[in-house]
């Protein structure tokens, strides 16, 4: 066996390994056929997707909001008291101020689903709000798929969002069980 068919098997086997049957995706204009030359500009102040430009065919992105600066941006919008909040839905004081005090706090998607619930978000909000931590609704799952239907009908009753939890055999939200 010559060195160069042993390269080849090393790298077939490797790939194996790893289960990478694909070849390495590449950005192009056939991946990306709807990229704008231009910025895309902020339609909305809560769109928490990353945003990205072509300059000399280099695609740049630019990160947007974390979750703290998401929240805390409708607290602020919206005129809530903080403090009343975070008690109405039932999020501890120590959760709340990790979330006020640390931008990179990853909350767990329970604490989520309250805020966004507790704000009455609607749900396009509601879907870039979960963006920001890093969580979208599960189309397989009936608790994502019951707060997502809160959300678009706009039922914010933290009893009535628990009892539809029950109904459907799944842990409730605000309330032990």
């Amino acid at each position: 066996m010559d060195i160069f068919e042993r390269k080849y098997w090393v790298e077939v086997i490797a790939r194996l390994v790893r289960r990478d049957y694909r070849p390495e995706p590449t950005f192009s204009e056939s991946t990306l056929p709807l990229l704008a030359d231009e910025d895309i500009g902020d339609e909305s102040p809560f769109i928490n997707s990353f945003k990205f430009k072509k300059v000399d065919n280099k695609i740049l992105f630019k990160k947007g909001l974390s979750f703290s600066e998401t929240l805390f941006k409708f607290i602020d919008d919206r005129h809530i008291n903080e403090v009343k909040l975070y008690q109405h839905v039932m999020v501890s004081r120590s959760v709340f101020s990790k979330i006020r005090s640390s931008d990179t706090y990853q909350p767990d998607k329970d604490t989520v689903f309250k805020f966004a619930i507790g704000l009455r978000l609607n749900l396009e909000e509601g879907i870039n709000f979960l963006a920001s931590a890093g969580f979208n609704f599960k189309l397989s799952s009936n608790r994502d798929l019951i707060i997502r239907h809160s959300l678009e009908v706009g039922k914010f009753d933290l009893l009535m969002v628990d009892q539809l939890l029950v109904d459907f055999k799944e842990k409730p939200l605000f309330s032990e069980k």
